[in-house]
C-alpha cells in the first residue's frame, strides 16, 4: 500500500528482487492535517509578519556534511532579514551541536530553535518552508505552503523535476524568499507548479481516508 505514484515508480525500477503488486491510496495523515489547517485558517487571524520555517535534517555517513552546509547557507541569509520571522525545527534525532557555533556568531537566536513541537503545527503558521532532502518539503506543499530545497545537487531526490524550487547560493535563496514572501502571484505560481511533487508523492489528499476504508473492505470481503 503506497502513498503515491512516485513510490510505485520507484518499486517498479527494482529488478534485483521480486516486487509484489502495489496499490496507491494516498496519505491519510496529511488529509487529517489539511482538514485541521483549513479549520484553523477559518477561525484564526493570520499574523501580518511573514514566517520562514527551516526543517532541519541531521547528517549521516551517507549525506556527508551537506545538511550542515545547507544550515549555514540558510542562517547566513535569514540573519540579515529582520522583516521576517524564522523558526528552526530540529529533527527528532538531532541535537544543538550544529547550531552552537551559529548561535555564538549571532546568526541564530536560541529562541528561534524548537524541537518538541509538531512540524505540521509549525507548517500551519509558516509562509514558506525550507530544507534539504526531507519529506517535510512535499508535505508542506500538500498543506498549501511553498517550499525551497537547498543545495539540490547534493541529494539523490529528483524533486526539482517535479517543480520544487531550489537554491544553491545565498543569492538564489535570497531571491526566492523575497519573491515568495512579497509577491503573491509568484507564490501562488510556485505552489501550483510544486503541486506536481506533492501529488506524485501523496496522490489526491482529499478523500484518502475513504479510499483506505474501501481498500480494507475489499480485502476483508475478498
Amino acid at each position: 500500500v503506497l502513498w503515491g505514484k512516485y513510490f510505485e515508480t520507484a518499486l517498479r525500477s527494482i529488478d534485483s528482487i521480486p516486487i509484489p503488486p502495489s496499490t496507491v491510496i494516498g496519505n491519510p495523515k496529511l488529509e487529517l492535517h489539511l482538514s485541521r489547517l483549513q479549520t484553523e485558517q477559518n477561525t484564526k487571524n493570520k499574523s501580518a509578519e511573514k514566517t520562514i520555517l527551516f526543517a532541519s535534517t541531521p547528517d549521516t555517513a551517507f549525506s556527508g556534511d551537506g545538511n550542515v552546509k545547507a544550515l549555514r547557507l540558510f542562517a547566513g541569509v535569514v540573519s540579515r532579514l529582520e522583516q521576517w520571522q524564522t523558526i528552526y525545527k530540529l529533527h527528532p534525532g538531532e541535537d544543538l551541536e550544529n547550531y552552537r557555533s551559529l548561535m555564538r556568531n549571532g546568526l541564530i537566536e536560541p529562541g528561534q530553535v524548537v524541537k518538541d513541537v509538531s512540524v505540521h503545527d509549525l507548517i500551519s503558521t509558516a509562509d514558506v518552508v525550507v530544507g534539504t532532502q526531507t519529506t517535510v518539503l512535499p508535505e508542506a506543499i500538500a498543506l498549501g505552503k511553498p517550499a525551497i530545497q537547498l543545495l539540490p545537487d547534493l541529494w539523490q531526490a529528483d524533486w526539482a523535476q517535479y517543480g520544487l524550487v531550489t537554491a544553491s547560493s545565498e543569492e538564489e535563496l535570497l531571491r526566492e524568499l523575497h519573491h515568495i514572501l512579497e509577491l503573491q502571484a509568484y507564490s501562488e505560481a510556485v505552489l501550483e507548479k510544486e503541486g506536481q511533487l506533492s501529488e506524485a508523492m501523496f496522490g489526491k489528499i482529499e478523500g484518502t481516508s475513504a479510499r483506505v476504508a474501501d481498500y480494507l473492505m475489499e480485502m476483508l470481503e475478498g
